[in-house]
């Protein structure tokens, strides 16, 4: 049957706060059998593969009592084998990942025994127990091959023009070899930015566009203790770039688990932002996550056969830019928004240089120099999740000064002594050299007076080297006329 359980009133879906967080709904049926990969249509309807080579289909709309898919494709003519990942090309055909091959149906097939509109298959395909689909923005076709455990290669991700022709078509492009981080992949998904990434059996390996294929590098991977990852299967991705990747765990009720990320993540060992694991999420060996046009996460649980669905309402903060500032600047405006577009909480983690706390927009107080930080924070509502934490900083640094020297005139020698004046804006001594040391002279430690030595042009100049309040001043020329 389908059940609904925990949707709070009127409507509004609560978001998930706690790792060991019920889902709002589940769907369980006859016609789920150790489900293991899940996709929705343009139209939003859910698309499940069995492992008893079937592709279940329930509608969008779908509410408690609808105890029956809208559509089932099973039968020998359909060629499913073990079906894994589903993908949907730009116009709406379905793709299927088989124990060997990938069969394509038309937008619009009919329930039952329906054959497919053509077959990838064979020894050219470069395919090696296909698991994962995934189409870039092109409509070019990414399969991740798991290979078997016998083989010396560990994985590849196999690439198709658009359109690819029925039969044993080569791939246009392969990224195979030692140094991919290719490990038993599984999941293959593109994120907004178009950077494809990969479930591995122990990381998610991340390739940029434009780097082609071959024995190539990841770009960046997601791989240690601290990012909860546990024999990842699946990976999706929400419109605010957030990464949701399903742990298969062994199948464990313990252990299994969804792990949330955002995907600027620079460290390799990144901790989830957001973690779903506990006997109460009712997750059991997942193998697909898929995230519907409501933000809610479905998934595809093959340990008990259900799809387990959840609130994803995760929210990211983001600062603007704040330009480094002198210490005599008496505020600055920190900004910070949240995705939810719910207030972000600011308070300043260096009361030494920097004080503020309230509600973004903020007027931050300087203090003195060095680096101002300050965090922000979302705890979320009954329909968002609490966002991490984020750290905001800005350099205070040193004042800027300039000198002012007064204008000198033309002068007799026989005048013998200039006065010189000049003061800093900063109110620091000012220092005097000449560059025509055989006309003039200066005298006094500061150079208080320039004294003639015989006609022509007397050039000083008004110089302050700074200190640790204050930078160097612009050095500024004078220059007069002796004459006889």
């Amino acid at each position: 049957m389908l059940g609904l359980t925990g949707l709070v009133s009127a409507g509004v879906a609560q978001a998930w706060s706690e790792p060991n967080t019920r889902p709002l709904a589940e769907i369980v049926g006859t016609d789920l059998t150790q489900p293991r990969g899940i996709a929705f249509d343009d139209l939003g309807n859910v698309y499940v593969s069995n492992t008893d080579n079937s592709i279940a289909v329930y509608p969008a709309d779908w509410k408690e009592g609808d105890n029956q898919p809208i559509k089932v494709l099973r039968g020998d003519r359909t060629l499913l084998q073990r079906p894994t990942g589903i993908a949907f090309d730009s116009e709406g055909r379905m793709y299927v990942a088989n124990g060997g091959s990938i069969t394509a149906y038309a937008a619009d097939w009919a329930s039952g025994n329906t054959a497919p509109i053509k077959v990838l298959f064979g020894g050219g395909t470069g395919l090696a127990r296909p698991r994962g689909i995934a189409f870039d923005s092109a409509d070019r076709m990414y399969v991740a091959n798991g290979f078997d455990n016998f083989s010396d290669v560990l994985g590849s991700v196999t690439v198709y023009r658009p359109d690819w022709p029925n039969g044993n078509t080569e791939p246009s492009n392969t990224i195979i070899g030692p140094a991919t981080g290719l490990n038993r992949p599984w999941g293959i998904a593109f994120d907004p930015a178009g950077r494809l990434h990969v479930a591995n059996i122990d990381s998610v390996t991340v390739y940029f566009p434009g780097g082609g294929g071959g024995n190539r590098a990841p770009d960046k991977i997601l791989q240690g203790a601290d990012t909860g990852l546990d024999r990842p299967t699946d990976l999706t991705f929400d419109d605010e770039g957030f990464m949701y990747v399903a742990n298969f765990a062994h199948g464990s009720i313990e252990g299994s688990s969804v792990t949330v990320y955002d995907t600027e993540w620079t460290e390799s060992n990144t901790v989830p932002d957001a973690v779903l694991q506990g006997p109460d999420t009712l997750l059991q060996g997942p193998r697909g996550v898929a995230i519907a046009f409501d933000r809610r996460l479905y998934v595809a649980n093959s340990g008990n056969s259900f799809v387990t669905v959840y609130q994803a309402n995760i929210q990211r903060i983001t600062f603007e830019r704040n330009a480094s500032v002198p210490w005599t600047t008496r505020s600055v405006t920190v900004t910070a928004s949240a995705t939810s577009g719910l207030p972000v909480a600011l308070i300043s983690e260096t009361p030494r240089v920097c004080r503020g706390q309230g509600t973004s927009p903020l007027t931050v107080t300087i203090l003195g120099m060095g680096t101002c930080t300050l965090r922000g924070e979302q705890r979320g509502d009954p329909q968002w999740d609490a966002a991490s934490p984020v750290k905001h900083s800005f350099t205070v640094g040193k004042a800027s000064q300039s000198i002012t020297v007064a204008d000198l005139t033309d002068v007799k020698l026989s005048q013998h002594l200039v006065r010189l004046r000049g003061t800093s804006s900063a109110g620091l001594p000012i220092f005097w050299t000449t560059d025509t040391p055989d006309v003039c002279s200066v005298r006094g430690p500061f150079g208080v007076f320039a004294s003639l030595k015989k006609p022509g042009t007397c050039t000083v100049k008004a110089s302050q080297p700074g200190n640790q309040r204050y930078t160097s001043a612009s050095t500024v020329t004078r220059s007069f006329e002796i004459t006889p």
